[in-house]
C-alpha cells in the first residue's frame, strides 16, 4: 500500500505526539515500559476518545501500525543504560523471577491467606531500604496505612486458622 502524503503527515504526527509523551516521562526518570506507555497514551489517547465519543471504530485498532509508531517513537526518547549498568539489570531480572518462582511455591505449599502474610512482610525492609539508601521519611498517613495492612493480616491469619482447625 502506498503511503500518501495525508498518511505520511498523519504518522509523523502521531510519532511527534508520541515521542513528547515520552518526554514526560523522562522528565520523571522513569524506565523504557512507562515510556512506552506515556508515549502510546499521549499518542494514540485523544483519537481514542474521539473514536469512542462518536460511535467509529478505534482507529489504532483498525491500524496497528500507530500503536508500533508510538513504541519506536517513545524508545528513540529513552536513554540506554550504559553497557556497565547490564549485569546489574539481568541481576534484578534473576532476583525477580527467583522470587516470584518462590512465591509461587509458597502458594502451592500451603494456604494461601497465609502466603500472603509474608508478602506483606516486605514492607518493613521496604520502609528501612528507602530510608538508608533515599533518606525518605515516613508520614503519619504511612504509619496509620501501614498499622492497617498489618492488622488486617494477623486478623485473616487468625481467622483463617480458626476456620482450618474447626473444618479438620
Amino acid at each position: 500500500m502506498a503511503l500518501t502524503s495525508i498518511a505520511i503527515i498523519d504518522y509523523a504526527g502521531m510519532g511527534f505526539l508520541a515521542a513528547s509523551g515520552a518526554v514526560a516521562a523522562a522528565e520523571r526518570r522513569e524506565d523504557a515500559v512507562t515510556f512506552i506507555f506515556f508515549g502510546t497514551f499521549t499518542g494514540v489517547g485523544g483519537g481514542t476518545l474521539r473514536d469512542l465519543l462518536i460511535g467509529a471504530p478505534v482507529f489504532w485498532v483498525a491500524n496497528p501500525n500507530y500503536l508500533v509508531l508510538c513504541v519506536v517513537a517513545s524508545l528513540f526518547v529513552w536513554v540506554w543504560p550504559p553497557l556497565f549498568a547490564w549485569p546489574y539489570v539481568l541481576g534484578m531480572g534473576v532476583c525477580a523471577m527467583l522470587g516470584h518462582i518462590s512465591l509461587v511455591r509458597g502458594y502451592a505449599a500451603t494456604d494461601a491467606s497465609l502466603a500472603m502474610t509474608f508478602e506483606f512482610s516486605r514492607l518493613p525492609f521496604v520502609v528501612l531500604l528507602g530510608y538508608l539508601a533515599f533518606a525518605e521519611t515516613i508520614d503519619a498517613w504511612t504509619w496509620i496505612g501501614a498499622l492497617i495492612i498489618f492488622a488486617s493480616a494477623i486478623y485473616i491469619t487468625r481467622r483463617e486458622s480458626r476456620l482450618s482447625v474447626g473444618r479438620s
